[in-house]
């Protein structure tokens, strides 16, 4: 079966990035939280110190959390004590 945007359970955004960033690849930031947003929970949140970058958090239909920021077809993901970059 092939996947497609609209068939795409998104459980744990982090994880399964590599498939969502090729999903998405070429889609405006726009567009990509807007498919995001038909799947969890985004908010837009307010972060100091990286310009005119938007930062947001997501919460999945299970309860999975992250902050993260779109970077072209790339995300750039907030923990603890770390920040990492999955490239499509």
């Amino acid at each position: 079966m092939k996947m497609t945007p609209t068939s795409f359970h998104l459980l744990d955004l982090p994880s399964q990035v590599p498939a969502v960033g090729r999903i998405l690849s070429g889609l405006s930031e726009c567009e990509k939280l807007a498919w995001l947003g038909e799947r969890g929970k985004l908010c837009s949140i307010t972060v100091h110190g990286l310009g005119d970058r938007r930062v947001y958090t997501f919460e999945s239909g299970i309860g999975l959390q992250c902050v993260f920021m779109i970077v072209g077809d790339d995300f750039a993901f907030f923990g603890d004590n770390t920040t990492y970059v999955v490239h499509s």
